[in-house]
């Protein structure tokens, strides 16, 4: 998901590393605290900015729902079913951390 969002983004890459010996909590994490303050810093003072929004978007075999609130308070709610043990190459024990 990571790899579309970068591709759909006018100017956004999805090259990192994280200490993926230790587990990939600290990656996911590091991550997701990146993508929140890009969004606020590309948001700025928020003038003319809607509070809320929200998009069905397809992803190639899927289908991805966002809603999210702009009011600048650090939070977030991730619901996924999984159908497997791995994510790519990562176990995802680390969703327990949501």
């Amino acid at each position: 998901m990571l790899d579309l969002f970068a591709h759909h983004g006018s100017s956004t890459s999805s090259d990192g590393a994280g200490d993926l010996q230790v587990d990939a909590h600290h990656t996911v994490e590091d991550v997701a605290i990146c993508l929140g303050q890009a969004i606020d810093q590309a948001l700025e003072d928020r003038i003319g900015i809607v509070r809320t929004g929200h998009s069905y978007v397809p992803m190639d075999e899927t289908l991805g729902f966002v809603a999210i609130d702009l009011s600048g308070r650090p939070y977030s709610v991730i619901d996924v079913s999984w159908h497997s043990s791995f994510l790519g190459g990562m176990d995802r024990t680390w969703c327990a951390i949501f």
